[in-house]
Order: C-alpha cells, then structure tokens, then sequence
C-alpha cells in the first residue's frame, strides 16, 4: 500500500489515476548525527512488483541533491531492465 492523497490505496490505484505504469515509494528517516536515510522503491503497478530499490545515507545538509541521486538511479536500473528484457526478447522470439 502507498500514502497516496492521504489514504493508503495499492500502487494499481495510483498508476491508473496518474496514468503510468510505475510508481515510486519510498520514505526518509533522520538519524543521529544531522544524516538522512532515504528509500525508494519503483513499483510495476501492474503485477505490484518491486522493479529496482535504492537507498543512500547521508548527511542533511545534501538534501536538495538526494532526491534526484535516488530518483536517477531508480531509472538506470529501470532503462537497464528494460535493455535486457528487450534483449532476452529479441533472442528468444
């Protein structure tokens, strides 16, 4: 289930209201020490499936660049599942 409009709906609700296929959940946690850690899962709305997961320490003060360290590794390991499916595709038929 995703936070999502303040209710918990599951991420098929989500995907078909934003109209996309993925969707993203994940949550931060401040530890000691001003350090944030952050978690991010890409979710296949489809099947509920978890495609790729991140998580990056570090310290607070980097917040306005974590966002998007995690969000663009999300979409490497996501462009490189799509590459290899399209592959395993192409050579079995």
């Amino acid at each position: 289930m995703l936070s999502y409009r303040g209710l918990a709906v599951p991420p098929s609700r989500v995907a078909s209201e934003l109209r996309v296929r993925y969707v993203v959940d994940g949550s931060i946690t401040v530890r000691a020490g001003a350090r944030l850690s952050i978690s991010c899962d890409l979710i296949d709305a489809g099947s509920g499936g978890v495609v790729a997961s991140e998580s990056i320490d570090a310290a607070a003060d980097e917040w306005p660049s974590l966002a998007q360290r995690v969000v663009g590794r999300l979409v490497r390991i996501w462009r490189l599942g799509l590459t290899e499916h399209a592959s395993r595709e192409s050579t079995t038929g």
